[in-house]
């Protein structure tokens, strides 16, 4: 059966999949929902089928969203989108491209999803019954009910990395006689989790704002330069801090850095009002998510056990995915 860990996040849905104990393989693509219609050069339709999703409509995702349409945001900016079309267009898919990479069919499955901390207790439910629901419309009652679904809290998926071997085994550390905090930096939110001899503890876990304000804050200075504010553009912006602008590279670092700086400061801010006196106390502050590369060094400035986990960006996928291996490994 495939294991799969998915992170449908607000900029990019990431996943982490494995069949029985062969490799990981991970898929990622774009945030982008758009109506689907009629291409007319050959090629692109060609390419736009392994990016259509016939769900209540026909859609394009992912790479073919961002080349075919005109979004100016990536889809999904509200805090209750995970019980919207454009979250379950995405949910599916993300399955349907591991349905194809890896050849196997998802029969037996087991699929972990998240929810952001602030919204996890009064929501696994409604997600897991949620996502049920469309795997049965899509796939066929039979598949849909064979499914396990999984809901855990998005900061869970990096705890899951030091917390279990690759095949969803427990690892060496006891974590009942460890204490750490996660900054899991999404696009629209970040999550901050802190767990006390694997008790989490409520009042110093939340959400807030994610990497978005970064964004925001660039839009109206690349505007004025007549640079694209297009997300993706956006994106490969910070990465790179440079703009392809007329067929030149255009030095932007100092405007990504004011930005990042901004960000940067909130989340500081954030760690210490949240986590403030069990921070010397912890074993490691786990830094996770797209962003999380950019905001670690100004973290570590202030908290030398701050962690950077390998592949940032997909360590709530791969933790996922580590989880459904032990739920797998448990029935």
């Amino acid at each position: 059966m495939l294991r799969i860990g998915l992170d449908i996040g607000h900029s990019s849905v990431k996943a982490s999949y494995s069949w029985q104990n062969q490799a990981v393989e991970q898929i990622i693509f774009p945030t982008l929902v758009i109506p689907a219609f009629r291409l007319m050069d050959e090629r692109a339709a060609e390419i736009a089928k392994l990016d259509t999703v016939t769900f209540d409509g026909e859609w394009f995702v992912g790479d073919t969203a961002a080349l075919q349409g005109k979004l100016a945001s990536y889809s999904g900016q509200d805090r209750n989108w995970v019980f919207s079309k454009t979250h379950d267009i995405l949910v599916l898919s993300a399955l349907d491209k591991i349905k194809r990479q890896s050849g196997y069919g998802l029969y037996g499955s087991v699929v972990t999803v998240g929810l952001p901390a602030a919204f996890y207790a009064a929501q696994k439910e409604k997600l897991r019954n949620r996502v049920k629901e469309i795997l049965s419309a899509y796939y066929g009652d039979d598949l849909g009910a064979s499914v396990s679904v999984r809901v855990q809290p998005q900061p869970y998926g990096p705890v899951y990395l030091i917390a279990l071997d690759p095949d969803g085994s427990k690892t060496s550390r006891n974590l009942q006689e460890e204490s750490w905090g996660v900054v899991e930096i999404g696009h629209f939110t970040t999550d901050y989790i802190l767990i006390i001899q694997e008790q989490i503890v409520e009042h110093a876990s939340g959400s807030a704002e994610g990497f978005r304000g970064t964004y925001e804050r660039l839009i109206p200075e690349f505007a004025e330069h007549g640079f694209s504010t297009a997300p993706n553009d956006l994106t490969q912006a910070i990465s790179l801090g440079w703009v392809l602008h007329y067929g030149k590279r255009v030095d932007v670092s100092d405007m990504v850095s004011r930005a990042v700086n901004a960000a940067s400061e909130g989340i500081l801010s954030d760690v210490q009002r949240l986590f403030g006196a069990y921070l010397p106390k912890l074993n490691g502050l786990i830094i996770a998510g797209g962003a999380a590369s950019v905001i670690a060094p100004t973290l570590h400035a202030q908290y030398p056990h701050t962690m950077l986990l390998e592949n940032p960006r997909f360590a709530v996928a791969e933790g996922f995915r580590r989880h459904s291996c032990a739920v797998a490994l448990a029935k």
